[in-house]
Parts: C-alpha cells; sequence; structure tokens
C-alpha cells in the first residue's frame, strides 16, 4: 500500500483480468488473429512472440516490429511499414483459410 495516495500496485492486474501468457486461456478457441504491435506499451500483456501454441486451431500470433494501435486494420498508407503489410498478408491468408475450412464443413453437414 502506497499511503501517498492511498493506492496499491497491481503489477498482474491486466495479465489476470484481459489475457494474456499469465492470464486467460486461450487454449480452447481456434481462429484467433493474435497482431501485436512491438510499439505498444502495453505488447509486453499480450501473447506477442510466444511461440508455443495459443489456441487449439489456428491462431496465428504476429509481433509487429514497426506496428502499434491497430495500424495492420487501417486503411493502407504509402508510409506502412514492411512489417504491417507482412500482417496484413498473414491476416488475409488466415481469413480465407478460415472461411475455406468452414464452407467445406457446411457442404459435409448438408
Amino acid at each position: 500500500m502506497r499511503e501517498a495516495d492511498n493506492t496499491t500496485a497491481r503489477p498482474y492486474w491486466l495479465k489476470n483480468s484481459l489475457g494474456g501468457l499469465d492470464g486467460f486461456d486461450y487454449f480452447s478457441t481456434s481462429n484467433i488473429f493474435f497482431s501485436n504491435g512491438a510499439l505498444d506499451p502495453w505488447a509486453a500483456g499480450g501473447v506477442a512472440g510466444q511461440e508455443e501454441p495459443i489456441c487449439q486451431l489456428d491462431c496465428p500470433n504476429v509481433l509487429i516490429k514497426d506496428g502499434a494501435h491497430h495500424l495492420d486494420l487501417r486503411s493502407a498508407n504509402p508510409a506502412d511499414p514492411e512489417s504491417v503489410l507482412e500482417a496484413r498478408i498473414q491476416e488475409v491468408q488466415a481469413i480465407a483459410r478460415w472461411t475455406r475450412r468452414g464452407a467445406r464443413r457446411d457442404r459435409i453437414d448438408l
């Protein structure tokens, strides 16, 4: 407890409350694209750079070296760094895989 302002430090609150390496268990999920900008101050609280599988099926995990908060999800800009362009390609490829897999599953279930 810090007496000067009556506060208590909670260094693991973000990970435990919102997920991350020590928080939420994503292993029962699938089809999530984890993109993290290395320039984000909160990048250390996410799954960026984790090498072992994060989830049960197809959850790409990309650390965007020259990116920050949702830069990969914004409109293209001539100033976009190469790492953002590469992340966008991987995102499109992942979504294409997921939709193809879903379409195959739908045909089989009919």
